[in-house]
């Protein structure tokens, strides 16, 4: 009957020391890993890395800007396969990528000088002065942080001429930052 009480007492001591210990990991460890998410802009605007806690996502920073260059977006691959989306949960260092795409020349003439840009409400305008070899104009509009090369082309109806400049008016849109590109055709 002892050697029972004895071992049912030592069975208690080891169960507390257990406890005890593992108590002591968790307070220990409570603290979260970090890691560091870079952006890699390759000439474009430097945009400072961000530290971020285990098991959360970032939200971007403002799109950089390279001359010559429109920003197509981000990756997580320099093969550009992967697009880089908010909702990924951060378990590691990061390098995120950004994709440029060359601006090509408008058109094959004297350049198109752009008078004047504005957007209101769901819709935009834009204001150039004519190119001499120019017949008519072409306007296609996209949204800036689209990743698609896919174009919507305005209307004929909606690009007008006056004597000392062209205008295009740009219907429907939601709300952000688009893209205009304008043909001399």
């Amino acid at each position: 009957m002892k050697n029972k009480f004895l071992f049912n007492i030592i069975i208690y001591i080891c169960f507390i020391f257990l406890l005890i210990s593992c108590d002591n990991n968790q307070i220990n460890n409570s603290k979260p890993n970090t890691y560091i998410v870079t952006f890699e802009t390759f000439g474009g605007t430097l945009i400072e890395s961000i530290e971020v806690e285990e098991g959360n996502s970032i939200i971007l920073p403002q799109n950089p800007v390279k001359e010559g260059y429109d920003f197509i977006g981000w990756f997580i691959d320099t093969d550009y396969k992967t697009e880089f989306k908010t909702d990924i949960i951060i378990n590691s260092n990061l390098i995120i990528y950004a994709k440029w795409k060359k601006i090509e020349n408008i058109t094959n003439s004297d350049q198109i000088e752009i008078i004047e840009c504005q957007g209101y409400f769901e819709s935009a305008y834009i204001k150039w002065k004519p190119d001499k070899n120019a017949e008519c104009y072409e306007v296609c509009y996209k949204k800036s942080n689209e990743l698609s090369d896919n174009l919507t082309k305005l209307n004929m109806m909606l690009i007008r001429e006056y004597p000392e400049y062209f205008r295009a008016d740009i219907l429907g849109l939601s709300v952000g930052e688009y893209d205009i590109f304008i043909y001399s055709l």
